[in-house]
């Protein structure tokens, strides 16, 4: 986290005679040089990035007597943390969804025997959303993972331009240059009962973690598996069926073939 007074490495440059100079604001205190790490608070000196759950605040913060909050980002979703490169804020979302009913089997088929339709099954903290409306379709555990990419290179007027949005839940990230890397992890939902044919019968698209790219209107612009089966690699020895995907997005490019 930023800690007022100390000046981290991300924010020193090296010149030719060896001596370290340093910008006068501190950053994220980071692990590695050159390796970002994500945090709940981002600045670069002239603007404050304060992330509150689902509110980001933005504060001019030059100068010290003048320190005021010029706009809000209203998220889709509560958000984990935050990356901010060269007028891009990249915010890191977990979103997910509840089902009505844990008995997967009774609920599945209804208490009358009537099967239910999947749509019918899944809704998110306001009701409102179904299976259709989350990546990966009815065999997602409930999990998505956003990653929602504003110009911010006027401040006071920030605009949303692209939201991936990947199947599963995250587990970390980090950002070196323009890359941002992000592990994700998801298991594919299984109802109870589910024996060895059923799984033999899943196709590797029921397997696979989905991804899905919008526009900053929510169109979308791209859509699919994050990786062809022949990336994913399993244990000798199972234990269990979750999946672990390492996800490389270009920030500068969010379109382009995932690493």
């Amino acid at each position: 986290a930023p800690v007022a007074g100390a000046l981290s490495d991300t924010n020193s440059t090296t010149g030719g005679n060896g001596k370290e100079e340093s910008t006068p604001y501190s950053s994220t205190n980071v692990q590695e040089l050159g390796v970002d790490e994500s945090d709940i608070v981002k600045n670069d000196g002239e603007t404050i990035y304060w992330l509150n759950g689902d509110t980001i605040h933005v504060a001019k913060a030059v100068p010290a007597n003048g320190v005021d909050e010029v706009a809000t980002i209203k998220l889709e979703a509560p958000a984990d943390s935050m990356f901010l490169r060269e007028g891009k804020l990249i915010v890191l979302m977990n979103k997910w969804s509840y089902y009505y009913a844990y008995d997967y089997v009774s609920w599945f088929r209804g208490s009358g025997g009537a099967v239910i339709p999947m749509e019918a099954q899944v809704a998110d903290a306001n009701g409102d959303n179904t299976s259709s409306d989350v990546v990966g379709g009815p065999w997602n555990d409930g999990g998505e993972v956003l990653v929602a990419i504003y110009d911010v290179s006027n401040p006071a007027s920030p605009v949303l331009s692209k939201t991936l949005k990947f199947e599963g839940g995250l587990s970390g990230s980090r950002m070196i240059d323009n890359h941002l890397h992000i592990v994700l992890y998801s298991t594919p939902r299984l109802y109870n009962g589910t024996d060895a044919s059923a799984i033999d019968d899943m196709t590797l698209d029921e397997w696979i973690p989905d991804y899905e790219i919008t526009d900053g209107m929510g169109v979308v612009i791209n859509e699919g598996n994050i990786a062809p089966w022949s990336n994913f690699y399993r244990p000798e020895v199972g234990d269990g069926f979750s999946i672990t995907t390492v996800v490389t997005v270009d920030v500068d490019n969010p379109t382009a073939e995932f690493k």
